[in-house]
């Protein structure tokens, strides 16, 4: 049901067109004072020889409070960096915050985050728990092209993710909500005519050789 949120498919459709896949999800769970911190990274990067211009990015759904003992630091502008540039940066000891921002959030609260973005959290302080919901969205154009993911796993994506939006339209807490119509166009757009098999697609069988 979160996957199928329409105010949140909206905003992606804006950034990537009408075409876009849903490609990857997770969980990230730090414990009550247990959680270990996060390396400095890049979630991804984008083909050197990629033209499009539209981005490819996180959707971090924050399901509980996040101060700046737990939260999400960012580097601003790093998503522009060099490989070797953030490679630099990401080699240094220490979890440095001098050139960061930290995203303290409340519950219910979302981010959207290039994947290019240089990004991490320092260790746990305190006994809050902290959950957080991602999915990474990608134009279907730049998908297609470039992957890393096999044509194959587009078509399987998009099943599941109007099966959510179907799902979501017959929940509860959704009545009254304006369904969001995902419309996908061109060699996209013939790809929900069955049901998904499974909501677990294991990545490894449609990664490109």
């Amino acid at each position: 049901m979160l996957l199928g949120h329409p105010f949140i498919l909206n905003t992606v459709e804006k950034l990537q067109g009408a075409n876009f896949i849903p490609t990857w999800d997770s969980l990230v769970v730090k414990v009550p004072n247990n959680a270990a911190s996060v390396p400095w990274h890049r979630d991804a990067a984008v083909p050197e020889d990629c033209q499009d211009s539209r981005p490819i990015f996180n959707v971090d759904f924050y399901l509980d409070n996040s101060d700046e003992h737990s939260c999400l630091w960012v580097i601003p502008g790093s998503q522009n960096w060099a490989a070797s540039e953030a490679e630099e940066r990401c080699s240094r000891p220490g979890f440095v915050t001098s050139d960061a921002v930290p995203v303290p959030m409340r519950a219910g609260d979302v981010i959207l985050h290039n994947i290019q973005l240089l990004h991490g959290s320092p260790e746990g302080e305190g006994n809050a728990l902290r959950r957080t919901v991602y999915y990474e969205f990608r134009a279907g154009e730049i998908e297609a092209e470039y992957g890393p993911h096999t044509l194959a796993y587009l078509p399987i994506k998009q099943r599941i993710l109007q099966d959510c939006i179907i799902r979501r339209q017959q929940c509860g807490y959704a009545e009254g909500e304006q369904v969001y119509e995902y419309k996908p166009t061109g060699a996209f757009a013939s790809y929900y005519h069955e049901a998904p098999l499974s909501y677990r697609i294991p990545h490894e069988n449609y990664l490109r050789r």
